[in-house]
């Protein structure tokens, strides 16, 4: 028997054999900004940029608070997973304090850009990341002056805006690319504006965090419509963080029910778009593929089935549910294993088939 509860905190969200309790303890520290509320807007002058950190700096060599490539909202618990990953702000890259001569010396020199710039923060390779973290600032480069230079930090190589989906989205948004050699040297910008980030990791978001991701959906042809339920399968990633074992017997199940089993990674960003905006439902366990969720419309009427392997539920996915406004069922079905020697989703198929009996 599913038992399904609303998610405390969250509308239009609902929790399926999950530990109430617990849950209200997790996403606690979980913060919706009202509507109306808008991120801030920081200026500095004199600011460094070094080839590798992932944050800017003064000019007496100190990292400048909220320039982070992973930014948390400040005076938030950060959960004991992040603390191991890095000590400061999820962000080892950047260390607190560095040697702006020793640095300089070792590049041989150093440029200085006199124009104003829009800071946006790091370029990440990975998929969810780029579209929550990296993106975050975004949602100043329509409102603010084209004469400001929009500056991404590449992070260690430049190539990274190749990447198929970063360069699609940057090619809706106009943002352009860096000049080479500013990957290449320590470089002084005379005046940055610095956008807080509109989504703020697994804790915090305001209400025009979708907006870059929103341009990019305006952008995109939307004349084929997805009319069947989806379920998202990760069965055939080729690098994958969470393997989700014995895939292809719940896909069986979903099936079953009438739903079109997809390969995210095999279909263009366009095409993954429609389906977002179209498909009547959209399943499938918890991972990068339902970040996506962020470019389907505010009108967008269907529904999520999202499929959990623990009882932690990260706030991030609740986060964009609350924005968006569809109604997402939070499925506790299945649990963690490492015992093959990589981090595993063991499938609960009894639970799924109940949830599925329950639902349809």
């Amino acid at each position: 028997m599913t038992t399904r509860i609303p998610a405390p905190g969250f509308p239009n969200a609902y929790l399926c054999n999950y530990d109430a309790h617990q849950i209200e303890r997790d996403l606690s520290c979980a913060e919706i900004m009202p509507q109306g509320v808008e991120p801030e807007l920081m200026t500095f002058n004199d600011v460094w940029m070094y080839p590798g950190f992932s944050s800017l700096y003064q000019d007496n060599g100190e990292r400048i608070p909220g320039t982070e490539s992973r930014y948390f909202r400040p005076n938030t618990p950060v959960r004991p997973a992040d603390i191991e990953r890095s000590a400061v702000a999820n962000d080892g890259n950047s260390p607190l304090l560095v040697d702006p001569s020793a640095l300089r010396k070792f590049y041989g020199g150093f440029l200085t850009i006199d124009r104003p710039i829009l800071y946006f923060g790091m370029y990440t390779r990975h998929y969810g990341h780029f579209l929550t973290d990296s993106m975050s600032r975004l949602w100043a480069n329509r409102s603010l002056p084209s004469d400001l230079m929009r500056v991404f930090l590449p992070h260690g190589s430049p190539d990274r805006a190749k990447i198929p989906f970063i360069k699609f989205i940057n090619e809706k948004l106009n943002l352009g690319s860096l000049p080479p050699e500013i990957t290449s040297y320590p470089v002084r910008f005379r005046k940055v504006v610095v956008p807080e980030p509109a989504f703020q990791t697994r804790y915090r978001i305001f209400d025009n965090a979708d907006t870059p991701h929103l341009d990019v959906t305006h952008a995109v042809d939307h004349a084929d419509e997805q009319t069947r339920p989806v379920y998202l399968s990760r069965s055939r990633l080729q690098q994958r963080l969470r393997d989700i074992s014995d895939e292809d017997q719940v896909e069986a199940i979903f099936r079953s029910r009438g739903f079109q089993v997809i390969y995210p990674e095999m279909l263009t960003l366009s095409d993954q778009i429609k389906i977002f905006n179209t498909a009547p439902i959209l399943a499938g366990f918890i991972g990068s593929a339902f970040h996506t969720a962020l470019f389907s419309r505010r009108s967008y009427s269907g529904q999520m089935i999202l499929i959990a392997g623990n009882e932690v539920l990260s706030a991030r996915f609740l986060l964009i549910g609350a924005i968006k406004g569809f109604t997402t069922d939070y499925v506790k079905a299945g649990r963690y294993s490492s015992s093959s020697g990589k981090r595993e989703v063991i499938p609960d198929v009894d639970a799924i088939k109940s949830y599925l009996e329950s639902k349809f």
